[in-house]
């Protein structure tokens, strides 16, 4: 279904309330396979992002990743209110997260943040999204060949990406073929740059950070830095890149567990 802000949204189990926040090029479908594992302890809101999924397709003016934010806080507070009990949040969606906390105040028992770039983008990643243009042709033809595509990124980066034997789910791989390209590479530039300042820790709840071993999104330091920020607790998944709830989903879902079950 869709909130009067345009942000489609499932929810699942009952409970105390978490909200699951997907990152850039996803939609609520990356969380599949976490969502049997929680449902039957909590309510579960699982939400597509302003521009993806099956949310409302929109060109604000000004900078998107504050428009994303406000969106997704103004959603919160319509239907889920006041008491949250927890936010899992992966990349894009951690970055909006820290600024929902740091901005507007937003309050939670727990947060989870996963491989969150909240520091800018790393590496040469940064310097393929110096062009808007290039980005924005780059996902159009993933949205028109999202598996050969993926395939060939995972060649490139090696190990940073997902493994080959998963590449058969559309679950996975043609859901960010909903999302709008001009708005998805916009935000994508924006985060190449984007950082979150951190000095806001007594707004924060407690904490809990996790990273990929081989990411290429976001750098460990910046990570190990927002745990300590954070009092919060830094855990690495070996061998895994920047997608560990897909990549390692035994692994992820026992991390998860450990923290809510």
């Amino acid at each position: 279904m869709k909130s009067s802000k345009g942000i489609y949204y499932l929810k699942h189990g009952s409970g105390k309330k978490i909200i699951l926040i997907h990152g850039w090029m996803y939609n609520h479908r990356i969380w599949k396979d976490l969502l049997p594992l929680m449902d039957k302890n909590y309510e579960i809101t699982l939400i597509d992002l302003m521009g993806f999924g099956n949310s409302a397709r929109v060109q604000p003016t000004g900078n998107y990743l504050n428009y994303l934010t406000e969106t997704t806080f103004n959603f919160i507070k319509e239907v889920c209110g006041d008491d949250i009990h927890a936010i899992i949040a992966h990349s894009m969606g951690g970055i909006v997260t820290l600024k929902m906390i740091k901005d507007y105040s937003l309050k939670m028992d727990k947060v989870v943040l996963c491989d969150s770039p909240y520091n800018g983008l790393s590496g040469w990643v940064k310097t393929l999204g110096s062009q808007k243009k290039l980005t924005e042709f780059a996902f159009k033809q993933y949205q028109k060949f999202p598996m050969p595509l993926k395939i060939k990124t995972s060649i490139l980066a090696k190990k940073a990406t997902v493994k080959i034997t998963t590449f058969l789910d559309d679950d996975y791989y043609l859901a960010p073929a909903q999302g709008d390209p001009k708005y998805a590479s916009t935000l994508f530039y924006e985060m190449r740059e984007t950082t979150v300042e951190l000095n806001f820790s007594d707004k924060m709840p407690k904490t809990f950070i996790c990273r990929g071993e081989f990411d290429i999104l976001a750098k460990r330091d910046d990570l190990e830095r927002l745990a300590k920020f954070s009092n919060g607790e830094y855990t690495e998944f070996p061998s895994v890149g920047h997608i560990p709830m897909i990549e390692s989903k035994e692994l992820f879902n026992e991390y998860i567990k450990n923290i809510f079950l």
